[in-house]
C-alpha cells in the first residue's frame, strides 16, 4: 500500500523510500491526507461506474 501511496505521499515532500524522519507528526499528518485522497479516488471511480457499495482500490 505504501507504493500505492508513493505519489501522492511525495506531492506532500514525503519519500516512501526514505521514511526516517524525526518529525513523526509531520508524517502522519501527510500519511493521513494521503489515504484520505486516496479513498475518495476509489469512491469517485466508483460513483463513476455506478458502483454504490466502496470497491477495492487495487
Amino acid at each position: 500500500m505504501m507504493q500505492e501511496l508513493a505519489p501522492l505521499l511525495a506531492e506532500e515532500g514525503s519519500d516512501v523510500d526514505n521514511l526516517d524522519v524525526e518529525d513523526v507528526e509531520t508524517l502522519q499528518a501527510a500519511l493521513d491526507r494521503a489515504v484520505e485522497r486516496r479513498n475518495m479516488a476509489c469512491s469517485l471511480r466508483s460513483a463513476k461506474h455506478g458502483r454504490w457499495r466502496r470497491p477495492r482500490c487495487d
